[in-house]
């Protein structure tokens, strides 16, 4: 009768050790608990001196284990660990493509790049030589993009889809938005870059100079629609959209230009920085 309790208590032991052997560290806890006990109740000495009733009961010799029959706890617990481990494996997984999957911070930082102050020379050239006729100072306004994830967010590029001129009272007197306008990287250019993880880029949108003191794109070429519309001073609301393989964030930059040109001052309207999200 008792090698009927031995052979029981053996296979289930091995059954639930099978389960649990390669589903982690605390698994193999367990099957070592379970190998210990399997192999204290079958080795000679124990059965020579068997143990009590009770002990066997309690390990399947019995009917039941806390009000649940002996099987049916056997079978409930080798579900629960299978749950846990699909659970875990699940979770593990999906951390690991969110780490994969690109994603693109925009910030605006004045002090940061966000805003940088460089001077200009315009150069001719007079026989074989490069003389500098002028000389001026810019203030660039800049968004710098990064990446947040372990790979690269491929294909980059910035639209300016629309601009708008406030008056004095915070109305909207005059719109652009005819045309997304692609806006350049700052030392790139406006070809399409690739921004790998803790590389930061900048993208110019906005500049002001001492010639001039007037706002004006951070892009050579004008639409003919938009002539006239940095003349005056003011506020300007610029809503952009960085794009990439599968992303996209659109955000509006405030930039107010007071009578004096260098007292420049820009802010996110839309919150200090922005994460994407794919799309």
């Amino acid at each position: 009768m008792r090698e009927g309790y031995y052979a029981r208590m053996a296979y289930r032991s091995h059954l639930v050790a099978l389960v649990w052997r390669n589903t982690g560290s605390y698994a193999r806890i367990a099957y070592l608990g379970i190998a210990g006990i399997n192999a204290l109740f079958t080795q000679p000495v124990v059965r020579k001196f068997p143990p009590s009733a009770w002990v066997l009961d309690m390990i399947g010799g019995g009917q039941e284990i806390a009000g649940i029959p002996w099987d049916v706890a056997t079978v409930l617990i080798i579900v629960s660990m299978l749950l846990f481990t699909i659970a875990g494996l699940a979770r593990t997984t999906l951390n690991y493509e969110k780490e994969l999957t690109p994603r693109i911070l925009v910030a605006f930082e004045p002090d940061g790049g966000g805003m940088v102050r460089t001077p200009e020379k315009q150069r001719i050239k007079l026989d074989s030589e490069v003389v500098v006729v002028d000389e001026w100072e810019t203030i660039y306004i800049r968004l710098g993009v990064e990446t947040i994830g372990k790979k690269a967010a491929k294909h980059c590029t910035a639209y300016l889809n629309k601009v708008e001129s406030l008056d004095s009272e915070g109305a909207v007197k005059r719109t652009y938005d005819d045309d997304s306008l692609q806006l350049a990287w700052a030392h790139i250019g406006s070809k399409e870059v690739n921004i790998p993880n803790k590389i930061k880029r900048h993208v110019d949108v906005a500049k002001v100079n001492s010639r001039t003191q007037r706002l004006a794109l951070a892009r050579d070429e004008y639409p003919l629609t938009m002539r006239g519309f940095f003349d005056d001073i003011g506020t300007f609301i610029f809503s952009i959209v960085v794009v990439a393989e599968d992303l996209s964030e659109v955000l509006r930059i405030r930039i107010d230009l007071p009578e004096q040109w260098d007292d420049i001052k820009a802010e996110i309207l839309d919150g200090e920085r922005q994460v994407s999200k794919p799309t």
